[in-house]
């Protein structure tokens, strides 16, 4: 099976082994056969499937170089969606898409009185010339307007007695076609390429609503070939090849209302015939079967790089790969004792006391105060000598 990607992917061309039947697949007893997981075909089909979704499958509507034709688009909802029941694109919008049609061409301006559109019909000449020979402000108006004198409101005036003579027709205006129902297109952008916006090819299609909550799935039928310009076109009943289409579902989960309504509405034909051309489709689609397991090492080394293994890949089987030595156990430290509190008191060294005279100041009053000097040096010399013996005092001497 060649997995190939539209012209907007990177990605390289990578052409997976496939084979026609699930009997001819290879079996495990082969032993040059690498194994599923290194050889990397699983891994690289379901990334190349998802962004095929992504880049290719859908026909681009607009994007960032590419500008869509004049259109009015008008949000239904956002959703998640499962495409296959393989991938699942979160905060999917989609879009009602209705082409504007060409705009007409600017209308002749107005004459300035109404006979002059109606000089090409001798019917109503006729009729106004009967008319201005049984009523003179008519024929005075007419002639008037002829002149190019006439008021507004004699104009106006005159055009109503104008329509209301016999044989005059009044014109019929040119009324735009309404569109209908399922005159409109149904367009998907993807939160991983919000510059992007894909239209989803109309065909047979089938929408069934679930049984329980608002989820509902579409299966709709998607050209192989990539669409074309017919369509784009809105038809009753789309033409759709048979041998170049491929029947996909499309799960939705908790859409909005509008959502499922624009669905609903979107879906062409009746239901019976639309379950019959898809199951006919179903029936004629030629089906491949990949080959998980291949034996050339280059395939590997390709698939490997496709599906963005830059890693070593290693089996999980047991003893597949040596297995360290337990390290030795560290050995365990002993928890150190604790210092007994030494109960027994610490007598700290008995301070020396050096007793030195006054000078300066001190001296000065010393000196005022002779009558006591004595008496104050005697108790002093005394309260240091108690300190030095007996380590306690009460110097109450220089009070």
């Amino acid at each position: 099976m060649a997995v190939k990607t539209g012209k907007r992917n990177a990605m390289p061309t990578l052409t997976l082994p496939t084979k026609r039947g699930i009997d001819d697949l290879d079996s495990d007893d082969e032993p040059k056969l690498a194994t599923a997981a290194e050889s990397g075909v699983l891994a690289a089909s379901l990334l190349r499937s998802r962004e095929n979704w992504l880049k290719s499958i859908f026909r681009l509507f607009s994007s960032e170089n590419q500008a869509a034709p004049v259109h009015t688009a008008t949000s239904c909802g956002v959703c998640s969606i499962s495409i296959g029941g393989l991938h699942v694109f979160p905060e999917t919008t989609f879009y009602e898409v209705r082409y504007s049609a060409t705009p007409p061409a600017p209308p002749s301006p107005a004459p300035a009185w109404p006979y002059g559109s109606l000089a090409q019909n001798p019917g109503i000449i006729q009729a106004m010339n009967t008319a201005a020979a049984a009523n003179p402000i008519f024929a005075n108006m007419l002639a008037n307007a002829a002149a190019g004198t006439a008021s507004t409101i004699e104009l106006q005036t005159l055009s109503f007695l104008v329509q209301s003579l016999p044989g005059h027709a009044a014109p019929v205006a040119s009324t735009p076609i309404q569109a209908t129902s399922t005159n409109f297109q149904l367009v998907l952008q993807y939160s991983e390429s919000p510059s992007e916006r894909w239209l989803i090819p109309r065909g047979p299609a089938i929408y069934e609503k679930a049984t329980a909550g608002d989820d509902f799935t579409l299966t709709f039928a998607i050209p192989l070939q990539g669409g074309s310009a017919a369509q784009d076109d809105f038809t009753a009943v789309p033409t759709l090849g048979t041998s170049a289409a491929q029947v996909v579902t499309m799960d939705f989960k908790k859409p909005p209302t509008t959502l499922s309504d624009t669905i609903s509405r979107w879906i062409v034909g009746t239901e019976r015939e639309n379950r019959m051309r898809l199951t006919k489709l179903k029936e004629q689609s030629k089906r491949n079967y990949l080959v998980y397991r291949v034996a050339p090492k280059d395939v590997i080394a390709n698939l490997q790089g496709v599906s963005g293994t830059d890693y070593t890949m290693t089996s999980i089987k047991p003893g597949s790969r040596p297995v360290a030595p337990p390290s030795p156990p560290k050995p365990k430290r002993k928890p150190g004792r604790k210092p007994k509190a030494d109960t027994q008191s610490i007598s700290a060294p008995a301070p020396t006391a050096v007793y030195s005279p006054p000078s300066g100041r001190w001296a000065v009053d010393l000196g005022l105060d002779h009558h006591h000097k004595e008496a104050k040096v005697s108790n002093g010399v005394a309260a240091l000598r108690g300190v030095q013996e007996n380590r306690s005092c009460s110097c109450t001497g220089w009070s």
